[in-house]
Parts: C-alpha cells; structure tokens; sequence
C-alpha cells in the first residue's frame, strides 16, 4: 500500500478535524483507564477461549493461571462453562475470541520487542499530541495545539518509560488473551463513536451537534468504561450500530450495498449476542419494509442476507458441536436436550429438526406469566433509580438522556390529533427514518430482556449498553437548538478533558486518610444522590417542552450539570471502584503513570 492509498484509507476512516479529535480523544481516554484486572468470571471464560484457540483447541483445555486464581464465587466455578461429550465449553460463541485474535498476536510482538507497557505509554502520548494539535486547529491557533501537545505527549512519555522500568512486566502468557480483549474493544469503541458522529451529522446537518453527541457518549456514558473490560457487549453495540448506519446511508443514498451491509451485519451480531441481535433485527426489518415499495421481495432478500451473515456463527457451532443450529447460547440453557439434538447421536437431518423445534423455548422459557404485574416497577428501577454501588439505572447515570421523555409530550399529542383526522399510512419518510429505527430497538430491546433474571428486567446496566446512543439521538433532537445556540460544542469538549484529567491527578493529592475517607463515602451514593436530584430539577423545565421554550439560558446550564455528573461517574467507576476481589496480586492500570496514582488512591482509601 503505497503513500497515497494509505491518505486515501485514512481520509475515509476520518473524514475531517472533529472526527480526527474524537478518535484519538477516544483512545485517549480508554488507554488512562485502562484496568488489566477481572470484573467476573464471564471474562476469565472469554480470555480462555481465546487463549485455547491460540493453542488449536475449541474447548477450553488450558486456563491461563492468573486469570483465574483466587476467584471465590461460592459453588459457581470460576470459567461460565458446561460439559459436553468429555470437553469444557464456555457459554459464549468464539465471537470475541476471532475478533482479537489479530491483537493477540500483536500483543505477543509487542510483549518480546519494546514492552507492553511502553508501547501504550507512546500510543498514549500519540493520541494526547494529536488531541492537542487537531484543538489547535479547530480554535485557530495550530501552533499553539502543535507545540503544547508536543510538550506535554514528550514529558508524560519520559514518565512513562521511567515508571515502567520500576514495575513488574506484564507477562504475556499470563494477561495476553485478556489485554487482547480489551484492545479490541477499546477500538471498538472508537469507531461506535465515529459511526455515532455521522450518524448525527447527517440527520441533525450541524457538526456542533454532532460532536456534541459523540463527545456525550465517549465521555458520559457508560460505554466507555464497559469498553475496557473484556465482555462482549462492546462488541454488539459496534454491530448494532454500524447496522443501522449502513440502513440508514443506504436509505438517504439509495446504495444497495449499504442495505445489504446491514442485514449482513445483523447476521454477524447473532454470532456475538442473540438477545442483542434480535431487537436489532426487528428494528432494522421494519423501518425497511416502512420504506420499500416491494415489501415482500425486501423480505426475501433481507431473510437471504441475514442468514448469509450468520454463517459463521453456524460454522462455529458446526466445528464445536456437529450442529450449526446448536450453540453454546442454546446448549447452556438446554443441557438436558443435548444428546438428542447433537449429532454423535442421531444422523443429521433429525438433529437439525430437533434442534430447530425446540429453538422457541430459548427465548420463551424464562418467561414467567405471573411476573407480568411486576414489569412496571422493574422496568422504573431500570430507567430511574437503583440502590446498588455501580448498577445505577439509566438515567441515574445519565440524567441528561431523561430529556426525551417530555420533549415527547407536544409530539406524541400533535400526532394523535393528526391520526384522529387521517388513515394511518405505514410508510415513514426516508429522511427521518433513523428516529424510527432508534425507536423500535428501544422498546425491542426492552422486551427481549424483560423476562431475564429474577429482577424482571435485571439489574445489570451493561446488558442495557446498546440502548444509550438511541437516547442520546433523541436527547440531541430534543436540546438542540439548546447546542446551537447556547454551546461552543468544542470548548465544551475541551472542558471536560480537562476536568477529566483535573479528577485523576486529584485523586493522587488527594491521598491523605481523612480526605480519602471522604472520598470513599461519597463516591456511589453521591453520584446517586446527584442523578436523583438532576431528574428533579429537569421535572421543573417541562414548560421547555410543552412549546414554551423561548429561553434556554437556564436549560443550556442545566444541560452542562447533566454531563458532568455522568462524567463523574466514569471517572468514580474506572478508577475508584473495587473490581472483583480476587485476593492476588494483579497489574492493575496499562499505563504506568496510571498504575502508580491508582495505587495510592486505593491505598489512601483503604487506610
């Protein structure tokens, strides 16, 4: 790939200085909170697998030591595996494990040359010198951007590579498949910002608003901090995201590559998370079928794509069972229904029509009828309040994102009273059909997941992950003339950096016990007690949204709190908050700068 082709690729990636900035803004930010530790044991199950397949085994045969030593999960065992014909197989696809194949092995030329550690440490500095030059230049002032970010990326570089010779080296054999993970999905979240970025860009035609929005979900929503652990929920946002933007850039320029795209795309998040790709599916299908003129020939080709997208997700199953309809999802929850759909036990074509017949009951049988009544308030604990440390609820979290709900009112009332004197037409504007689409995953995925866990809904924000950028679509629909004309969406932007890194070197001063201790009791219940309060100051600006918005000085201001108070839970939540107790020594933060600050910080408030 000669020099122009390589401008070319990278003009495509980042088409301009914003999109630039959020990138390495993007990958700023998740190297500094970057914890090499376990947050339970589904990713000691996901790190083994990849670490198995590294050694040519589809089962899990070898755990790496440290991944899971010292894990005490009661009768539970530390790898979320079951047994079938004589091997061990974790719960999950080898979705993850393919997807960071290739940053293993680049983890592993990197761990026998310069160092982990010092790797990223410069990759750091990289993203922090370009942050600074791209601010430079969007606020005029280049040189300035060139000069202090080289300072800056240089003497943080020295520190770096002076830290890592006093710390212990991170053993590739040990943390290797795990720090794969990571890496991939830290890039993952990047590009769920990017496609997030033009997403908005072109249907709101304002870049301040825009960039608003990315900005909101690198910096004010819990994607971030799920992006540097080893799940795989990071993972199917990109896939849900990245689908509908090709339905939606297929739809506003006619390509039917982009169509096919996303249908394929679809079929790929099967592969990583059926109850994630399930919603999506009916969300992408629908709005498709709203705005097709032949619906019957755009269902055959969407069910024709879709299940082209699903081929490896058959091949893995295929390679691990016998059967491409039985996955590791289906055979967890159905073990008792294994010998008779595999095929060591049956000939083939009965095996597959078992296997499809009982398909249904994956989805149905964790249903419970009589837990109906009780959805309300299960599904009130998942938008508005929880008790629990980190499993805070949506707009607990996210406050601002609250928004949409009574910017919804005039709305909803103008479209009934236009239904009352109209035929309802089930054919949607092209230009518009993002909202839509947006929408449906919204309540799709909300009812997929109703059932789960004895919560109802459950309790655990990352299986809610996917919802976020949906929200903060209509949050931007909703403020956004708030953006355009009250906010410098850069400066803003700006800002936050700065009281980003402003939190992490302060809670290094700030190590004195009596302090620490402070810091220790206001942490989760403070950041609760703002979301609570914020979702009550917003009740008081209704009027904003019943069509009396003619000020929006104190909304602009109340916008800002919002943000930062998400904000600050990212910054609690990576840095301050106890992972997993695993009672043996770990590495703790990628960068050693990090490491060393988060060490005191933990040492401060544990005295």
């Amino acid at each position: 790939m000669n020099l122009t082709k390589l401008r070319s690729f990278y003009r495509c990636v980042l088409p301009n200085d914003t999109a630039a900035l959020l990138f390495y803004a993007s990958i700023a930010i998740c190297i500094a909170i970057w914890n090499v530790n376990i947050f339970i044991n589904d990713e000691v199950t996901l790190a083994a697998q990849l670490y198995n397949l590294a050694h040519g085994a589809l089962s899990i045969q070898t755990t790496p030591t440290r991944l899971y030593e010292g894990l005490s999960f009661g009768s539970s065992a530390p790898i979320l595996g079951f047994t079938f014909q004589g091997h061990m197989y974790g719960f999950y696809t080898h979705a993850i494990a393919v997807f960071a194949a290739p940053f293993y092995a680049l983890l592993y030329l990197i761990s026998v040359t310069v160092g982990i550690r010092l790797f990223f440490a410069c990759v750091w500095s990289l993203s922090i010198f370009m942050v600074s030059l791209l601010l430079g230049r969007l606020w005029g002032r280049p040189r300035l951007g060139r000069n202090l970010g080289a300072l800056v990326a240089l003497v943080l570089l020295i520190i770096n590579g002076y830290v890592a010779t006093r710390l212990p080296p991170l053993v590739f054999d040990q943390w290797g498949a795990l720090m794969a993970i990571q890496l991939f999905n830290i890039l993952a979240m990047s590009t769920i910002v990017l496609l997030s970025l033009r997403i908005f860009t072109r249907y709101f035609a304002d870049g301040r608003v825009a960039a608003f929005g990315a900005a909101f979900i690198l910096i004010a929503t819990p994607l971030t901090f799920w992006a540097v652990s080893a799940k795989d929920h990071t993972a199917s946002v990109l896939l849900i995201v990245a689908s509908i933007w090709s339905l939606y850039t297929y739809l506003q320029d006619g390509r039917k590559r982009y169509r096919y795209l996303s249908y394929v795309l679809v079929g790929v998040s099967f592969w990583v998370r059926v109850f994630d790709a399930v919603p999506l599916l009916i969300a992408i299908i629908l709005t498709d079928l709203f705005t097709s003129k032949g619906r019957i020939r755009a269902l055959i080709t969407a069910a024709v794509t879709v299940l082209l997208g699903m081929i490896p997700y058959f091949i893995n199953n295929y390679l691990l069972f016998g059967n491409p309809f039985l996955s590791p999802v289906y055979l967890s929850a159905h073990p008792d229904i294994a010998q008779q759909t595999s095929s060591g036990t049956a000939n083939t074509g009965s095996a597959f029509f078992t296997t499809i017949q009982r398909l249904p009951t994956l989805f149905f049988a964790t249903w419970n009828w009589q837990t109906i009544p009780s959805w309300p308030e299960h599904l009130y604990h998942v938008l508005f309040y929880v008790n629990m440390p980190v499993t805070l609820a949506i707009f607990q979290i996210c406050p601002l994102l609250i928004i949409p709900l009574f910017a919804a009112v005039p709305y909803v009332a103008q479209k009934l009273a236009r239904y009352k004197r109209n035929v309802v037409r089930l054919r949607i504007d092209k230009k518009r059909a993002i909202a839509v689409t947006f929408f449906i995953y919204i309540i799709a995925h909300l009812i997929i997941y109703a059932p789960f866990q004895e919560q109802g809904f459950g309790l655990d924000m990352r299986f809610f992950l996917p919802l976020y950028i949906p929200l903060v679509f209509f949050t931007l629909a909703s403020i956004r003339e708030v953006l355009v004309y009250e906010a410098r969406i850069g400066r803003a932007f700006a800002a936050a950096w700065i009281i980003f890194v402003g939190a992490v070197l302060g809670y290094a001063a700030l190590s004195a016990p009596a302090i620490s201790g402070l810091i220790s009791e206001l942490s989760f219940p403070f950041i609760g007690t703002l979301g609570v309060v914020t979702a009550v100051l917003m009740a008081l600006f209704v009027p904003y949204f019943v069509g009396y918005r003619k000020r929006v000085k104190e909304l602009a201001i109340l916008v800002g709190f919002a943000t930062f108070v998400s904000s600050y839970w990212l910054v609690i939540a990576s840095w301050v908050w106890q992972k997993t107790p695993i009672g043996v020594p770990r590495p703790g933060m990628m960068l050693p700068l990090a490491e060393v600050i988060h060490r005191i910080v933990m040492a401060a408030i544990a005295s």
